[in-house]
């Protein structure tokens, strides 16, 4: 019979491991981090993540916004077609996602959903709220409504990806930055519907380029601050090990 398991509790468990004795074994110790967290199953033993994967309930491909304590799984590398998977433990937000062998052999660390694909080479299959039969206790995620989601989306996207008062071509804001520091991009006009020279002061540019700036700063502190104000709303976990 199944039990169920705190996923949050393991994430912490998970990272208490280190070091590890046993290396490339993700699904070993990401199991055992959720049994010692309470999961117990009547399933038979699954020899790779990626057949955990396979029959484990809850399935969410593609999704990728975990919640606090779900496992994360990928699956073939790229390189060679290898199906062992990969599995780790979702954090409170993407970069504190709890994982082994990270950042190297018989270590424990967060990670990114993105820093552990392009570490492993494998390709993302999603997330579970499950592991195998047992149903996962999820957090942090349950804190945040679908208005908060969409408010700091959209403050992300701004930041990082330009948006209506950032007509940069579709580059990131970081990339625009850096070419501007260079001299390698003409600075942004908010004045007309093109990119203008510095020198041509006429047109704007200069100005537009100042209020460029001064929107990006607004933009990070809103995000700032809202994510301080999330983080105080999140109630308090214990280290779990």
């Amino acid at each position: 019979m199944a039990t169920s398991t705190d996923g949050v509790r393991a994430h912490d468990i998970l990272l208490g491991y280190e070091p590890l004795s046993k290396h490339g074994y993700c699904w070993y110790y990401v199991w055992q981090a959720y049994a010692a967290a309470g999961a117990s199953t009547s399933m038979g033993s699954t020899p790779t993540a990626y057949a955990a994967w396979n029959v484990t309930s809850g399935r969410h491909p593609g999704d990728r916004n975990p919640p606090h304590g779900a496992a994360i799984w990928l699956g073939r590398r790229y390189s060679d077609g290898n199906l062992d998977g990969d599995v780790f433990i979702a954090g409170a937000y993407d970069g504190d996602h709890a994982a082994t062998d990270q950042p190297g052999w018989g270590q424990t660390g967060t990670t990114s959903i993105q820093g552990r694909m392009n570490l492993t080479g494998r390709e993302y299959l999603g997330w579970t709220d499950h592991v195998l039969d047992c149903p996962i206790t999820t957090g942090g995620d349950g804190d945040m409504n679908d208005a908060q989601a969409n408010q700091l989306q959209q403050i992300y996207n701004a930041i990082f990806s330009g948006g209506p008062s950032m007509p940069d071509g579709g580059r990131s804001l970081g990339q625009s930055i850096a070419e501007i520091a260079t001299g390698g991009r003409p600075f942004v006009s908010r004045d007309d519907v093109y990119p203008v020279t510095a020198d041509d002061i006429i047109r704007g540019g200069l100005n537009g380029w100042i209020q460029e700036l001064a929107d990006c700063k607004t933009l990070l502190l809103a995000l700032t601050d809202r994510l301080d104000a999330l983080e105080a709303e999140e109630p308090p976990r214990g280290n779990g090990k």
